[in-house]
């Protein structure tokens, strides 16, 4: 109950942030969109190869490089074969679906390089069930600023209570 009520405080803080300066609340939010690969680590790596999925993010600059938001994704992980042989004899684990509403922090450097931090909850879906956990990434990237809508080229790295799981995203910035 004390992470969920975490998780609420900070996705609030935007808000109250934005109402405290009138030069903050000027200033627009920034969507951000894009790809991500993942490679299961830990639990998740026992039943499944790979991930590819969609990441998301609203962010609203604070000011001397400090934004704040919050962050969705989604990442079907595929299914590993239990045949170490791979064989064909063996039984095979079905997908798994991870889904992700992070509150959003992060920094930008001057150089742009981006360090960020998400909390939140994470739903792992497997064989017909799911698993609701606290869940945390850390990030580190880079802006590619050619022309309106910027790029960002982050690596990640995600936790929860039962799965670990590292990725690179590319997001642009509309």
């Amino acid at each position: 109950m004390k992470q969920i009520l975490f998780f609420i405080g900070i996705a609030a803080l935007p808000f109250f942030a934005g109402a405290q300066d009138k030069k903050t609340a000027e200033k627009s939010w920034n969507i951000e969109l894009g790809p991500a690969v993942s490679y299961p680590i830990h639990y998740l790596n026992m039943f499944s190869t790979f991930g590819l999925g969609l990441d998301g993010a609203v962010t609203h600059p604070l000011g001397n490089g400090f934004s704040v938001g919050a962050r969705v994704n989604y990442s079907y992980f595929f299914g590993r074969s239990a045949d170490p042989f791979f064989t064909g004899g063996g039984s095979h684990y079905k997908h798994s679906d991870l889904y992700d509403v992070l509150a959003e922090g992060n920094y930008r450097f001057s150089n742009k390089i981006i360090l960020g931090l998400n909390l939140g909850l994470g739903v792992l879906g497997f064989n017909g069930h799911s698993d609701l956990s606290f869940a945390q990434k850390a990030y580190a990237g880079y802006e590619w600023d050619h022309g309106e809508h910027p790029l960002v080229f982050a690596a990640f790295y995600e936790q929860t209570d039962y799965h670990k799981n590292a990725g690179l995203r590319a997001t642009i910035r509309l």
